[in-house]
């Protein structure tokens, strides 16, 4: 079995309603980025919990632009050297016909109510969601 098969198999017995491997396998395939280790798959189990909820919540479809991110890409991509996305613990979302604003409101009344503990923070394109363990916002 390739990592694409294995990651998909292992991401379909997570049972999100939203979501599929394939919307996470393009982005790992990406030139200088890779599959995350096994090790971390786990990890981005809470934030997609969350924004999971969040599509549903809104009705609205809401797009992974990034997730993992291997050492080089990130670089490439001018991300920060301890960025969570290499820990596989942080989404960049967005969502058609709603602005960032909305979604980041809306994670934060998440946040708020003790859904999860991560940082937010609201770009002009999209949101960055992580589940770092404690709050943070810039």
């Amino acid at each position: 079995m390739n990592k694409k098969e294995e990651f998909t198999e292992w991401f379909d017995k997570q049972g999100f309603k939203y979501f599929k491997a394939y919307e996470f396998t393009r982005y790992f395939e990406r030139e200088l980025n890779g599959y995350p280790p096994k090790s971390k798959w786990k990890n981005i189990v809470s934030a997609l919990e969350i924004v999971d909820k969040l599509r549903g919540d809104l009705g609205h479809p809401i797009r992974i632009t990034s997730s993992y991110r291997a050492d080089k890409y990130n670089k490439k991509v001018g991300g920060a050297s301890k960025s969570l996305h290499k820990e596989f613990k942080a989404l960049d979302i967005q969502c058609t016909g709603l602005s960032p604003a909305r979604l980041y409101h809306r994670l934060k009344k998440y946040r708020d109510a003790g859904e999860f503990k991560g940082g937010l923070s609201e770009y002009k394109t999209f949101v960055h969601i992580d589940t770092r363990g404690e709050n943070a916002d810039w």
